[in-house]
């Protein structure tokens, strides 16, 4: 993988971690542990692109999707969050039934 020094104006070199057609490396979540991806990726400050990543959680299971606008509003429906500034600068809040009742 070639690893291209960006020119510019910065005081240190800027890699962008794209080989040498621009593309930034693919890599799924399966061929890789977290000790792994923090060595080769984060330690280095290079970009990837993660696929798979999600497959695992309950929240994005097919068949089990548990983050739905009805399961926010029975575990959460009377949260009220800020969803806005009024015209004068103050916020506004709404409970989170109602703002989710705008998706249906």
């Amino acid at each position: 993988r070639a690893v291209r020094k960006m020119e510019g104006k910065m005081p240190y070199p800027v890699y962008t971690g794209a080989d040498d057609r621009g593309e930034i490396e693919r890599i799924s979540a399966y061929d890789i542990t977290p000790i792994e991806f923090g060595q080769k990726y984060i330690k280095r400050g290079m970009p990837v692109v993660v696929t798979n990543a999600m497959d695992a959680w309950p929240a994005f299971k097919e068949g089990e999707r548990k983050w739905s606008i009805d399961w926010f509003t029975k575990n959460y429906g009377e949260v009220r969050p800020g969803t806005g500034i009024d015209t004068s600068g103050i916020k506004e809040y709404m409970s989170m039934s109602d703002y989710l009742g705008k998706f249906d």
